[in-house]
C-alpha cells in the first residue's frame, strides 16, 4: 500500500519534521509528534510534507524544543501553506524560497553523506569513482587537471619550505614512468626580482622607469630603447594603449620584453601589498574593501589572491614568434611561458608529420582534417573502453595502451577490434572511422603532465633569482622544443649548468653523483643531486636519470668513472648535458627516434598557456574570435602586444575572408558525402532555426543527412561553375586568357630556365578588370536568391555547431 511504501527510505531521504536524515528519525514509522512534542500514534513522520499546517506546526515545535549549543535566533520557517496568503506574487515568492531552502538542506545532507562515504570507502571504490568521473571528460581536460595538480603541488611545497625555512633537497625524487605525484621543488626567496631571474645576464646596471626596475641584457642602453621603456611603463600603469614605431636595429624586441616583464612583476608586488594591507585593515575592524587586480574595490575577502596579469605577445608568422622566443632567452627573465602553434607545426604522427632524422615527408594529407578525425575516433574509443570495461584486459586511463589498431596510417585499422563497436549515431560507419592517434591517447597519463611540468615550468618561480646564463632555459622553449618533447617526453636535451665562485675563488661542484648502470646495458645514472648546487637549482636533472651526452660527446655506453672524468675536464661554463628518464626506449641513446609513450605537443602547448605568464602566438590566434574562443585565450586582465603591427590590417582582412581552391572544395564534397549517407536518428538531429530551414519552414530541427545533402548540392554547383570558368580562361586566346598571362609573367617575374605556375582566382577573386565583384553576382549566376543564401548560412552554422559539440570545441584553424 501507499502507506507502507512511505515507510521505506534510502540514504538520501530526509525527515521534514525532525529536519534530519530519515535514518536518524526515531518516529519515522512509529508515529509523529503532537503539539507538546511527545510521540503520538496518529501518524508517522514518513507521511509529513510542507503543505499541511499540522506537519508545519509539528516541525516548529520540534525545532524549538532543541537546545542550541550557542545562542542563536529561532530558525525562520520558510515553508508556508497555500492558504496563508492569497496574493499570487507572495505565493510565488514563498514557493521560490521553499525550493531554495529544500535544495540547501538536500545539498548539505549530500555533502555529509559524501564525507562519511569517503571515510569508509575502500581504495578500489575510490578508484572506480574516479574512473566514472573521468570518462565524461575529454582527454585535454584530463591533461589540464593533472597539470594543474602538478603546479599546485610545486607551489604548495614551495610555500611550505619558505615558511619553515627548510633547505633540504626536496627535488631528488624519482620522476620515472607511472609516477603520480609531482616533484616537490625548493623555492626559498619570497621577494620578487623585477630586474630578472639570472643576474649573470644583467650586463648593465638595472635602470628605473616610474618606480619599475628593469633588468637589461646589454652593456649599454640606447636612447630609443629607453624612450620605448618609458612610454610602455607609463601606458601600462595608466591602463592605456600605446603605439611605438622605431627603425630596424634599435632593439625593439629587448626593450618591449624587458619592460613588460618588469612591469608585470612590479604590478604583482603592488597588488600583493594592497591585499595584505586590506586584510590587515579587516582584521583591525576597518570597513575598507580589498582592491581587485584592476584597481577597483571588491567585496571578496582580502586574503584571496588576485588573478595575475597575463602577457600575450603576437607576431605575424610562426618564424617571427620563434625569433621573439630567442630574444626572451637572451634576457635575464625566465617567466612561465607558452607558445601556441598550428597542427602543421606541432603534429608528430608518423602518418601525418613524421619527425626525426631520415623521416620522409607525407604528401597528400590535410593535417587539420586528419588530426580532427583521429582525435574524434580516439575520444570515442576511450569513452567506450571506460564505459564498458573489459575485466580481462581493463583500460587504465593513467596507463593507456601504447599501440592500438588504427594508430597507423591504414584505412582498415579495425582489425583485431571488437565487432560491437557501433554506437547509436552511426558515426562508426564513416569512412576512416578506425584511424586513431596514440600520442593524443597518452595525454591522460599523469606522467606526461609531470614531465611537461618539469620541462616547461621554471623550477624557480618568477619571483626568484637563480644562477645561470644565456643557455639556461628555466622553462623557456620554442616550437622545436615542444616537438622534441612530444617525440620523447623522457629525453631532456641541452641542460645547461652554470657554477658559482666559492670563497677561495674556485668553481663549485656541479652537484651530481653517478652510479654504473650495469654490464648488461652500459652507461651511468644519476645517484643523487646535492642540495643548493647548479644541478639542484636547475631543477631538470633528477635522481635515476641516464646521462647520454656531455658537451656533445656520446657517453651513453660509458661507465660512471668515465662520465665523471669527462665532467671534471669542463673548465668553462656551461656544462651541457643530454639526459633521459626511465622508459625512453630508442631515445636512450639520443638517436632522435620515437618513444613508445610519445605525447601530442599540440595539446600540451594549450595546457601550458593556462598557467603561463607570457604567451607567444601568431596574430590570428588573438584577432580571430573563432580561434581565440576555441583555444580558450582570454583577453581580460591581459596585456596584448602586436609586434610588426603594420601587418594587422591584412591579417584582419584575411580573417574575415575565405580563399578556397578546387582541392579544398573536393575535400569538402567528400566530407559532406560521408555525412549525407548517415541514418536518420535522434542522435543525428540538429537545430537549424525556425524559418531559415530549406527542407521545412515549420520545423526547427533537421537530420544531419538532409543538411549535408543540401550543402553538398550547393558545393557541387560552385565547383561546376569554377571548372567552367577555368576552361574558358585556358582556351581564351585574348588578353584575358592563360597564354597571355603566361607570357606576361615570364617577361617580368621569372628567369628563362625556371618553371612557374599561374593561378586563376576565379570570378570572386580579382574579378572584372582587377576589381572584386563580390559574391552575390556569382551566386545569382548559380540561380540562388538571398533567401536561399540565408538558409545555407543557417545550415552551415548548425553543421559547425553540431560537430563542435561532438568534438568538445576543438580549435578551428585557418
Amino acid at each position: 500500500s501507499s502507506g507502507e511504501s512511505n515507510g521505506l527510505f534510502c540514504a538520501k531521504c530526509y525527515c521534514f519534521v525532525c529536519d534530519a536524515p530519515a535514518k536518524d528519525c526515531q518516529h519515522w514509522k512509529e508515529g509523529g509528534t503532537s503539539s507538546d512534542g511527545k510521540s503520538s500514534d496518529g501518524s508517522a513522520h514518513c507521511h509529513a510534507h510542507d503543505k499541511d499546517a499540522k506537519w508545519i506546526s509539528m516541525r516548529e515545535t520540534t525545532l524549538k524544543s532543541r537546545t542550541p549549543t550557542t545562542p542563536s535566533p529561532p530558525p525562520r520557517n520558510p515553508y508556508q501553506t497555500r492558504n496563508q496568503n492569497h496574493n499570487p506574487h507572495q505565493r510565488q515568492v514563498q514557493r521560490d524560497v521553499h525550493t531554495q531552502v529544500t535544495s540547501l538542506i538536500h545539498n548539505e545532507f549530500l555533502s555529509r553523506l559524501a564525507t562519511d562515504t569517503d571515510a569508509t570507502t575502500s581504495t578500489e571504490e575510490q578508484r572506480r569513482q574516479r574512473v566514472r568521473e573521468r570518462k565524461d571528460m575529454r582527454i585535454p581536460e584530463v591533461l589540464l587537471e593533472n597539470f594543474q595538480r602538478a603546479v599546485s603541488l610545486q607551489d604548495s611545497s614551495s610555500t611550505e619550505e619558505n615558511g619553515s625555512g627548510s633547505s633540504g633537497n626536496a627535488k631528488n625524487g624519482n620522476a620515472n614512468e607511472g609516477e603520480s605525484k609531482a616533484i616537490a621543488i625548493e623555492n626559498k626567496p619570497l621577494h620578487q626580482k623585477m630586474e630578472g631571474d639570472i643576474p649573470n645576464l644583467t650586463l648593465h646596471n638595472s635602470f628605473f622607469v616610474s618606480g619599475v626596475k628593469i633588468g637589461w641584457p646589454f652593456p649599454q642602453i640606447m636612447k630609443p630603447q629607453r624612450q620605448m621603456a618609458i612610454h610602455l611603463i607609463k601606458a601600462l600603469k595608466q591602463r592605456k594603449h600605446v603605439v611605438l614605431e622605431s627603425p630596424t636595429g634599435t632593439g625593439k624586441s629587448a626593450a618591449i620584453l624587458c619592460s613588460v616583464l618588469a612591469w608585470q612583476r612590479h604590478h604583482s608586488k603592488m597588488e600583493r601589498m594592497k591585499r595584505n594591507s586590506a586584510q590587515k585593515d579587516d582584521n583591525n575592524g576597518s570597513s575598507s574593501s580589498p582592491i581587485r587586480q584592476d584597481g577597483e574595490e571588491s567585496g571578496e575577502g582580502g586574503g584571496g589572491s588576485a588573478k595575475k596579469v597575463k602577457i600575450i605577445y603576437c607576431s605575424r608568422t610562426h618564424s617571427q614568434v620563434a625569433q621573439m622566443v630567442a630574444s626572451l632567452k637572451s634576457t635575464p627573465y625566465r617567466p612561465r611561458m607558452a607558445i601556441l602553434g598550428s597542427r602543421e607545426r606541432l603534429c608528430i604522427h608518423k602518418s601525418i608529420k613524421p619527425r626525426g632524422e631520415g623521416a620522409e615527408p607525407v604528401t597528400g594529407v590535410n593535417v587539420n582534417n586528419e588530426c580532427r578525425l583521429r582525435v574524434r575516433n580516439t575520444e570515442k574509443s576511450r569513452k567506450k573502453n571506460l564505459s564498458t570495461p573489459n575485466y580481462r584486459n581493463p583500460y587504465n586511463d593513467d596507463d593507456p595502451p601504447e599501440i592500438m589498431p588504427g594508430d597507423g596510417g591504414g584505412q582498415d585499422g579495425m582489425e583485431g577490434m571488437d565487432d560491437d563497436n557501433n554506437n547509436e549515431d552511426g558515426e562508426d560507419n564513416y569512412i576512416g572511422r578506425s584511424r586513431t592517434c596514440p600520442h593524443y591517447r597518452q595525454l591522460t597519463t599523469s606522467r606526461v603532465a609531470n614531465l611537461a611540468h618539469s620541462a616547461f615550468v621554471p623550477n624557480k618561480q618568477v619571483d626568484c633569482c637563480s644562477v645561470g646564463g644565456k643557455k639556461s632555459k628555466y622553462g623557456a622553449h620554442d616550437i622545436e622544443d615542444l616537438v622534441n618533447f612530444g617525440v620523447d617526453p623522457y629525453l631532456q636535451k641541452d641542460v645547461a649548468l652554470y657554477r658559482r665562485d666559492t670563497e677561495e675563488g674556485k668553481k663549485e661542484s656541479f652537484g651530481l653523483s653517478m652510479k654504473d648502470a650495469g654490464a648488461r646495458n652500459g652507461g651511468c645514472f644519476v645517484r643523487t643531486v646535492k642540495p643548493n648546487t647548479p644541478a639542484d637549482i636547475n631543477g631538470i636533472i633528477k635522481k635515476g636519470d641516464k646521462i647520454l651526452r656531455v658537451n656533445g660527446s656520446d657517453v651513453s655506453r660509458s661507465d660512471a668513472t668515465a662520465v665523471v672524468s669527462k665532467i671534471k675536464q669542463v673548465s668553462a661554463d656551461p656544462l651541457m648535458l643530454d639526459v633521459s628518464r626511465g622508459g625512453s626506449g630508442s631515445l636512450s641513446s639520443g638517436d632522435g627516434g620515437y618513444s613508445s609513450r610519445s605525447a601530442c605537443p599540440y595539446y600540451i602547448s594549450q595546457v601550458l598557456s593556462k598557467d603561463a605568464d607570457i604567451i607567444f602566438a601568431p596574430y590570428n590566434y588573438v584577432l580571430d574570435p573563432g580561434i581565440r574562443e576555441a583555444l580558450g585565450i582570454e583577453l581580460d586582465n591581459s596585456v596584448v602586444i602586436l609586434d610588426e603591427a603594420h601587418n594587422v590590417e591584412s591579417t584582419l582582412r584575411e580573417a574575415g575572408s575565405g580563399k578556397f581552391g578546387e582541392f579544398e572544395l573536393c575535400e569538402l564534397i567528400v566530407m559532406l558525402n560521408e555525412n549525407a549517407i548517415t541514418e536518420r536518428s535522434t542522435s543525428n538531429m540538429m537545430d537549424v532555426g525556425g524559418e531559415a530551414g530549406l527542407l521545412s519552414t515549420e520545423s526547427e530541427t533537421a537530420y544531419l543527412c538532409d543538411v549535408a545533402h543540401t550543402l553538398l548540392l550547393f558545393v557541387e554547383k560552385v565547383i561546376t561553375k569554377l571548372r567552367t570558368a577555368r576552361t574558358c580562361f585556358q582556351n581564351n586566346p585574348g588578353k584575358k586568357g592563360a597564354d597571355f598571362a603566361l607570357k606576361e609573367w615570364e617577361k617580368f617575374h621569372t628567369a628563362d630556365d625556371k618553371e612557374f605556375e599561374v593561378t586563376f582566382d576565379g570570378p570572386t577573386g580579382k574579378g572584372h578588370l582587377g576589381k572584386c565583384v563580390g559574391c552575390f553576382p556569382f551566386f545569382e549566376k548559380l540561380g540562388l536568391k538571398k533567401q536561399d543564401l540565408d538558409g545555407l548560412c543557417t545550415y552551415v552554422d548548425a553543421f559547425e555547431k553540431f560537430f563542435r559539440g561532438r568534438e568538445g570545441g576543438d580549435a578551428v584553424e585557418k
